[in-house]
């Protein structure tokens, strides 16, 4: 399985997010799994009390739309983040795409203080099934809890993807944590963020075994790939013998 951790520098400009989205899933290949940052399309700025005001649904969701036509035609797997507006509300999301035509929309469930002035929040954790491989999705501070990643894992999930916009120099003592969650779960764990300074906390992905597999620069645009084999995922904690 190959998955990449597309690290983009995200704009708040929807038109000019969505190119760079599309720009990557056009030289995805058939099967390959994307990920990209939390709020990639649509930015994400909770310190800007305006933030979203201006923003008009039917604008994310053309942009949707077209992103999700372009995995479609690419047959790869995308999952990505964006500000969504369901059912009169606003909610911090990761949409993932299936090549196969899966289609889920997970909304961040435990928000920051400045997100809730935006956002509301979600209730459902998942894991989603796409291509047959149980997923599991947080998204940025949804890392420092152990507890929905535990959850996720005795639901099954074998890949635990993490979207993130952690850009603040205080954020990379978050680093270990992706090491951890991948460790006390026996799971990969990918984990992708904005690259827009003055960001400290890098893209990772992690084994089963919390190898660090691939590990981004800073501040730099990076598409990085990585084959991983999910017969590395013991589904029985108990049943570990490498420590």
């Amino acid at each position: 399985m190959k998955i990449t951790l597309a690290q983009l520098c995200v704009e708040r400009n929807i038109s000019q997010n969505k190119e760079k989205i599309l720009s990557v899933i056009d030289s995805a290949g058939s099967g390959d799994w994307i990920v990209f940052p939390e709020c990639a399309l649509t930015g994400y700025f909770p310190r800007d009390k305006k933030y979203l005001q201006d923003t008009a649904p039917e604008a994310v969701n053309v942009a949707i739309q077209e992103i999700n036509q372009a995995i479609r035609h690419a047959q790869c797997t995308c999952i990505y983040g964006s500000a969504t507006f369901e059912n009169g509300a606003w909610y911090n999301t990761a949409i993932i795409e299936g090549a196969s035509g899966e289609s889920y929309h997970y909304h961040k469930i435990r928000l920051h203080p400045l997100e809730q002035r935006h956002f509301d929040a979600g209730n459902v954790l998942g894991p989603y099934l796409v291509a047959s491989i149980p997923v599991g999705i947080q998204i940025c501070r949804e890392i420092i809890y152990s507890e929905p990643w535990a959850q996720l894992k005795g639901a099954g999930a074998q890949l635990l993807v993490h979207v993130n916009n952690a850009i603040q120099p205080h954020d990379q003592i978050w680093k270990h944590l992706y090491i951890t969650r991948a460790l006390e779960n026996s799971a990969f764990v990918c984990s992708v963020n904005n690259a827009a300074p003055p960001q400290q906390l890098a893209s990772y992905l992690v084994s089963p075994s919390g190898a660090v597999l691939v590990e981004s620069e800073l501040q730099k645009e990076q598409v990085l790939s990585c084959e991983i084999d999910l017969g590395e995922v013991i589904l029985d904690l108990d049943k570990r013998t490498d420590y």
